[in-house]
């Protein structure tokens, strides 16, 4: 199964800003003192909760235990909400849940099927923060907690924060994919980081240097330098966690990461002013740098908490070391505290930072926080407990303002009833909303579910002082309306690098008319990856798609030859530095079935070294008989790379699967290779290989 690697960098701002822009949204005031009583409601409704977000709708999802008796007569009524300073007076509330009733035939079956409602589960493993114990005890748990969680529907996907952030499987209700996956991530080196087992040697080089030394300078040195790695690679490892909550913004309630860490701490680094007593860092800047870091670090952090509530998305959270978490065997010396005006508790102030920050991420979110070695049943347990049976409150937030957070508290006062809810609320305005759908896929693409294509790829032309130039096409379908408008995007990406980028927004005022932007970039060799994105602006939907590219590097060999490209004409919007025309040939995507009524252009890029003014190139089409193209004696002049195109032309090729194929030779034979795989008029197989 191929894996999606979700980047960090930020694509296509261009496209991310414009579409921001265009969202205005009134920003509402908190509410006013004087509130007007009303009532709730407590009759069970058939609703979409995340439909009813957008229209201004706030919902909060609040668990529910008790007995089946206090459950069945729990109302509205017995309910108290306050949101920041004030209580909200008129609410409504929908059971998702059997009443728990004696016989089945009491079971209210609209109730009854909204419990069923499957819950989607994502195993975030922040390999950054995990020790090697921790990452070893999250992957056994992880393979307990599965069959634990796929049950009546549910979902999981696997993600891993490690060199860089991998998606190992999209969600899947099927344990042997899983499993199959969390092997990969095992025995995957990018995604094994030592760096947070390390920590005790860091705090023991602080002590050495207070021990050892007559003044403090080096250790407040040393004990900053840590500092500013530790905020540093938690401040990436939460902007990451951020971007993978947005992808879930549009999948239905109930939702929740399963979050693996052992030295998550939100306030980053500042256990490393437990060295100090407190008035060494008045008097010292470096000292006092770190205190302002500390505080500071916690952003990155808040926005996490912050998109999760937004999203409706729960946290459970795992210290996965559990309680073998590893204790520093030096100590402060007499003089060193002495110099230091404090004796250091470090060990015992980092964990209980790390259990703090680990707690307060589940609490804040709804969710709950197992940092004692807990084994997978009782987490499994815990988590089915908390949504197997939800009393989701709504009411109008008009008047708070969007994307700020206030105190929440939801209080029940019924004999026999327990509940969790999250700690804060968040209104998510439409533009903070649609910037995170397009950031999320353009992090995912692909992972979304969606009947709408999208299609992009490269035109290889030329080769020039070490970077290639094609170009990029982004197309998208007509669609059944009298007007559309589609914001495009595409981003080339290696190494985590934005190689290239490009964005548009056509019109059509036309029903089923398809677009497809395009514009010449530059780009280097190597391996690289072409995302893009495509958002329309009156239905909002949004789809993504990508593909990956290896581009060979013509000054490291004789002759090379590029991938190859399969086009094919169509009628639509093409634009091109704003120039528009009504046909084109569009690029079909690797494994998208051909028209064979149609020509077929098969495009590829033939380099040399440096060294060659020719080169003989040799065709071949293989399917049930092969057919080979005449001989092509290639002339490269003062040029590096020459285009080679053949073409088909239509009804000649059958239903089938073809392998187009490029051989390159020299006087010893076969020099270089390129070939790709042809599906001719199946719609349900895959290409052959």
């Amino acid at each position: 199964m191929k894996r999606n690697r979700i980047r960090t960098v930020w694509l296509a701002a261009g496209l991310l800003l414009a579409l921001c822009a265009s969202a205005q949204e009134p920003s509402g005031q908190e509410p006013d003192a004087q509130a007007e009583r009303g009532g709730g409601r407590d009759d069970v409704r058939e609703s979409d909760l995340v439909e009813r977000s957008l229209s201004r709708i706030a919902v909060i999802d609040v668990s529910v235990q008790g007995s089946p008796e206090a459950i069945r007569s729990l109302g509205a009524e017995h309910f108290e909400v306050q949101v920041g300073l004030r209580k909200i007076r008129e609410f409504e509330v929908d059971r998702v849940c059997p009443m728990a009733s004696a016989t089945a035939e009491q079971v209210d079956p609209v109730e009854q099927l909204l419990a069923a409602r499957p819950a989607s589960y994502v195993l975030y493993f922040d390999q950054a923060l995990l020790s090697i114990a921790g990452r070893h005890r999250s992957l056994q748990l992880a393979r307990s907690l599965l069959p634990e969680l796929l049950v009546d529907g549910s979902r999981v996907m696997l993600v891993s924060n490690g060199r860089e952030l991998e998606t190992f499987s999209n969600f899947s209700d099927d344990p042997e994919t899983l499993t199959a996956a969390l092997d990969r991530m095992d025995n995957d080196p990018r995604h094994f980081d030592p760096w947070a087992s390390s920590e005790v040697q860091r705090v023991e080089e602080v002590f050495d240097a207070l021990n050892n030394q007559r003044v403090v300078d080096l250790a407040e040195s040393r004990a900053r330098n840590f500092q500013k790695d530790e905020s540093w690679r938690t401040g990436r490892a939460l902007r990451r966690l951020e971007t993978t909550l947005a992808r879930l913004a549009d999948l239905e309630a109930p939702k929740a990461v399963i979050y693996f860490a052992d030295v998550m701490r939100q306030n980053a680094g500042e256990h490393y002013m437990s060295f100090f007593g407190g008035f060494v860092p008045q008097q010292s800047p470096v000292l006092n740098r770190m205190s302002v870091d500390a505080f500071s670090s916690r952003t990155s952090f808040d926005a996490v908490v912050k998109q999760a509530i937004a999203n409706g998305v729960r946290f459970y959270t795992v210290r996965a070391e559990g309680l073998v978490s590893q204790m520093q065997t030096a100590s402060v010396s007499i003089g060193g505290a002495q110099r230091a005006g404090s004796a250091s508790y470090s060990s015992r102030t980092r964990v209980i930072d790390a259990d703090k920050s680990m707690g307060s991420l589940a609490r804040e979110s709804g969710g709950f926080a197992f940092l004692r070695g807990e084994p997978a049943r009782q987490v499994a347990r815990q988590i089915k407990s908390d949504f197997s049976c939800l009393f989701m409150i709504s009411f109008d937030p008009s008047r708070y303002a969007t994307d700020s957070a206030y105190s929440l508290k939801v209080r029940v006062n019924h004999p026999g009833v327990e509940i969790r809810s999250r700690g804060q609320m968040v209104v998510q305005s439409e533009k903070t909303r649609r910037k995170s759908r397009l950031l999320a896929a353009f992090t995912a693409p692909g992972a979304a579910r969606n009947s709408t294509a999208i299609h992009g790829g490269l035109i290889p032309t030329s080769y020039a002082k070490g970077r290639y130039k094609a170009m990029v096409q982004v197309s998208v379908p007509g669609m059944p309306l009298p007007e559309t408008t589609w914001d495009l995007g595409a981003s080339l990406v290696s190494d985590e690098r934005v190689r290239s980028e490009t964005s548009g927004r056509l019109t059509v005022g036309a029903r089923d008319v398809p677009l497809t932007l395009e514009k010449e970039i530059e780009f280097p060799p190597g391996e690289l990856e072409l995302i893009y994105v495509a958002h329309e602006t009156r239905t909002d939907l949004v789809v993504s798609g990508f593909n990956q590219h290896s581009w060979p590097n013509p000054d490291r060999g004789d002759l090379t030859a590029g991938p190859v490209v399969v086009l094919q004409p169509a009628d639509g919007i093409f634009s091109r530095d704003g120039a528009v025309r009504t046909r084109g040939s569009v690029l079909r995507s690797p494994g998208e079935p051909l028209q064979a009524e149609l020509p077929t252009a098969l495009v590829s890029l033939v380099c040399h070294g440096g060294r060659r003014e020719r080169a003989e190139v040799r065709r071949t089409l293989i399917g049930e008989s092969d057919v080979t193209f005449p001989p092509l004696e290639i002339d490269f002049g003062d040029e590096r790379c020459a285009q080679i195109r053949d073409i088909i032309p239509s009804d000649t090729l059958g239903t089938g699967q073809f392998v187009y194929r490029v051989d390159l030779m020299d006087q010893d034979g076969i020099a270089g290779t390129s070939e790709r795989e042809l599906t001719v008029g199946i719609e349900d197989l895959a290409p052959a290989r």
